[in-house]
């Protein structure tokens, strides 16, 4: 178990600056998820009593709304105490809790009427005021408002990649908007019903060659099932046993599904433990943790030396890139769930494809294509990774009609099946039964574009996703 010193979390502070940004890299190994932050912007949120640290005001700058937020926060938690906090010590969720309240809605209210009455000013000639207002009604749901701002201070500095990200972010925030009210329109006042899910194609490697598999599932962007590749994929059984011998001394850190979470399938860190004490936990029925994403490559070489990757997969850019680049060692990782364990709707990062491989357990998927994404009603708290505010556990058709306008495709993975999943493909897994199986992200030549696309914005405010997208672009990846 973690003492209290060891539970510190880093608080983010979205600045001005250009120099001092990050984006959330889930799916990525532990090495690789710190946060691209100088250090004169790293402040702590303490999980004792929430204590957040921010910088002083700086003349020169207008504070972001993060930083506000932070600020009162700190101020007036004590006036909060009354509201039913989550149960995380991470600081994206605590401030995007926070900020929900109707006492910091009031605050930020008047934050906005400040910044903009600085706008009206006569020769208001300053960009940081416009981003700043931008971010402030961001956080109030002022999609339109907020994006004409953030289009403002980027007129005024074109090359400001803080501007140029949040512009990104309300950009897709604001269609979403619209798409919302120009859906609504065409319903009918009714009785709302959640779609009946197709079912999800299963195919044997007999029936399936490469050509096929691209042009009936990849080209197409569906799901399938190969129902019998996986025991060609190892020189050996793999079982929870066999785990616990080869990595079982070796630390990880749990993840937990966290209700209200801002964080990617609403999974945030839980605790840290070794890989045998987690099994063991698991099979005496005292954890509700996830071992989830752990790379083989960088923490487990010896399992991963054991696997061999499919004939559909084998050319995978992400592993064709220079050592040490974003995303070259991840995969393939390790899932290792106990009954019950969920992750929450989600989309996998930077518009990648990705399959999973099931040794023990069963996993239910439930799948929705691409284009239905607006309808399931993303939000993007910090980072162009959205996070939902449905529950498919539990729909709830009154609060979200649009759900009835989808298409979801549904299927049980059973052991030594592979499933692929499409690139953009929103999708929520529940573990129906103790479960072990690996997985790996893929960037080929037929999603490699949107690849491209995504990463140019993640590049923006993180270093390493800007030096994956230049290798990326690199002759040798030149899409066909």
């Amino acid at each position: 178990m973690d003492t209290e010193a060891e539970k510190v979390i880093p608080i983010t502070e979205w600045p001005i600056e250009s120099s001092c940004s990050h984006t959330d890299s889930h799916k990525e190994s532990t090495e690789n998820t710190s946060l691209s932050l100088s250090s004169k912007r790293k402040r702590k949120l303490e999980s004792n009593d929430d204590k957040v640290d921010v910088p002083s005001e700086e003349s020169s700058l207008e504070a972001m709304v993060q930083i506000r937020v932070a600020r009162w926060w700190r101020r007036n938690k004590q006036f909060l105490i009354h509201h039913q906090k989550p149960n995380s010590t991470n600081p994206n969720t605590i401030l995007q809790w926070v900020s929900r309240t109707e006492e910091c809605q009031k605050f930020l209210q008047e934050e906005a009427k400040a910044l903009t009455s600085k706008i009206h000013m006569p020769k208001c000639v300053y960009a940081n005021i416009y981003a700043a207002l931008a971010g402030v009604e961001d956080w109030l749901g002022q999609k339109e408002s907020g994006l004409l701002h953030i289009t403002h201070a980027v007129e005024m500095e074109p090359d400001n990649p803080d501007y140029l990200w949040l512009k990104e972010k309300l950009t897709r925030d604001e269609a979403i908007v619209r798409v919302h009210l120009n859906m609504l329109n065409t319903l009918k006042k009714e009785n709302y019903t959640f779609p009946r899910p197709l079912e999800v194609d299963r195919v044997s490697t007999k029936d399936l060659s490469k050509e096929n598999f691209i042009s009936n599932y990849v080209k197409k962007g569906k799901p399938v099932i190969i129902i019998d590749l996986v025991s060609s994929m190892t020189s050996s059984q793999w079982n929870l046993d066999l785990i616990k011998s080869m990595a079982g001394k070796k630390k990880v850190v749990l993840k937990k599904s966290v209700h209200l979470s801002a964080e990617w399938a609403c999974l945030e860190d839980s605790i840290t433990s070794t890989v045998e004490e987690f099994i063991d936990l698991i099979k005496a029925g005292q954890t509700t943790d996830y071992l989830f994403d752990w790379s083989l490559p960088i923490h487990c070489p010896e399992l991963a030396d054991t696997l061999t990757i499919p004939k559909y997969f084998a050319e995978n850019y992400l592993q064709q890139t220079s050592p040490g680049t974003l995303y070259h060692d991840s995969w393939p990782s390790l899932f290792i769930a106990p009954s019950g364990a969920v992750s929450q709707l989600h989309v996998d990062a930077f518009a990648s494809s990705f399959w999973m491989a099931l040794f023990e357990g069963e996993k239910r998927w439930t799948f929705f294509p691409p284009d239905d994404l607006p309808l399931l009603y993303p939000t993007y708290p910090h980072s162009m990774d959205p996070v939902f505010k449905v529950n498919l556990q539990n729909p709830d058709l009154e609060s979200f009609p649009l759900l009835s306008l989808t298409h979801p495709s549904q299927c049980v993975l059973k052991p030594g099946e592979l499933l692929y999943v499409p690139s953009g493909s929103p999708h929520f897994v529940e573990n129906l039964v103790t479960s072990l199986a690996i997985s790996s992200n893929h960037v080929d030549a037929l999603n490699y574009e949107r690849v491209c696309q995504e990463l140019h914005v993640n590049g923006l405010i993180d270093p390493r996703a800007k030096d994956l997208l230049t290798q990326l672009k690199a002759d040798r990846f030149t899409c066909e």
